[in-house]
């Protein structure tokens, strides 16, 4: 897993806006990923994971909204994998708090590779879409 999520070229799709909010989602998920790894109290696990979940959730609004404001023909399908993802999420905190850290770091698993798999295909439509439909390249 990259450092840095500006290493991975895969993400960019050319909208300022939603490259930068992917950008942040992984700089987010990477500090997880090393206080579950270095075995930081569990408040600290907690507050990292749910400043993650608070981003993605507003992150995933931000682009139904835009979807909905430019008539995206894919927007149910996408938004239903926002849904996914979310309760991926809300399954990793129980996990996290009920104690079971396998399952955790498992799911944290899963949920990178969802995400930047999302942003390969779904985002990456989307960002098709938007850029026919106005929304300026960088």
């Amino acid at each position: 897993m990259a450092d840095d999520p500006k290493t991975e070229p895969s993400i960019e799709l050319g909208v300022p806006e939603l490259d930068a909010e992917h950008r942040e989602q992984l700089v987010r998920m990477n500090h997880l990923v090393a206080a579950i790894a270095e075995g930081r109290p569990p408040g600290a696990v907690a507050g990292e994971l749910e400043s993650l979940v608070g981003y993605l959730e507003a992150h995933f609004l931000s682009e139904q909204i835009v979807m909905r404001e430019r008539a995206y023909p894919g927007y149910d399908a996408h938004q239903q994998e926002h849904d996914e993802a979310i309760t991926l999420m809300r399954r990793l905190q129980e996990r996290y708090l009920a104690g079971d850290l396998a399952a955790s770091e498992e799911l944290m698993r899963a949920l990178r590779g969802w995400l930047v798999g999302h942003i390969q295909s779904a985002d990456r439509l989307l960002a098709g879409y938007l850029t026919s439909h106005g929304v300026a390249r960088p």
